[in-house]
């Protein structure tokens, strides 16, 4: 999420979010067991963000086998590189971290990326256009990641000085 202010680069303050459910990737009715929220260190960008989530989960997930449903091109792009390529990019910082937890639970076999549509509707899922389950489960991690983006936002009490300082 890109919190209340994403449309000012200056004032945005991005969350990442995870919702975690320990039902097996079929079944149907999963329930959220557990969520993280975090805000995003560095640049304040949504890609950063989920990017952000997706370590946190290889960094925490303690199955030897795990599905990660994400709504980020920007990751599935990612995770589809070389780790020198990844490196070389835009935020090395966090493609360091996700290569670094990745190897340490035992490389990318031990974990599936599975792409879901963002902002989807109820009529899509109803046309079986998206997945009710992954829907739902990405909708929670939204949830999480803007109670995230809520951690470093500027309160509204200082948002009239900074007006008057524009």
């Amino acid at each position: 999420s890109g919190g209340k202010y994403s449309r000012e680069p200056y004032l945005r303050s991005c969350g990442a979010g995870v919702a975690v459910t320990r039902d097996h990737p079929h079944a149907l009715g999963r329930k959220v067991a557990a969520g993280i929220e975090a805000s995003v260190p560095g640049r304040q960008t949504v890609p950063r963000a989920e990017l952000l989530a997706v370590c946190l989960v290889l960094e925490r997930a303690k199955q030897p086998k795990i599905i990660i449903i994400t709504d980020a091109d920007y990751v599935m792009k990612g995770v589809a590189r070389t780790k020198a390529r990844a490196l070389a990019g835009s935020n090395g910082d966090l493609w360091g971290r996700y290569w670094k937890a990745l190897e340490a639970r035992g490389g990318t076999q031990t974990v599936n990326f599975t792409k879901v549509q963002s902002h989807v509707s109820e009529i899509q899922v109803q046309n079986g256009i998206a997945n009710s389950e992954e829907v739902y489960l990405n909708e929670r991690a939204d949830f999480f990641a803007e109670k995230g983006a809520k951690i470093n936002e500027v309160p509204e009490f200082a948002m009239d000085w900074l007006n008057l300082k524009r």
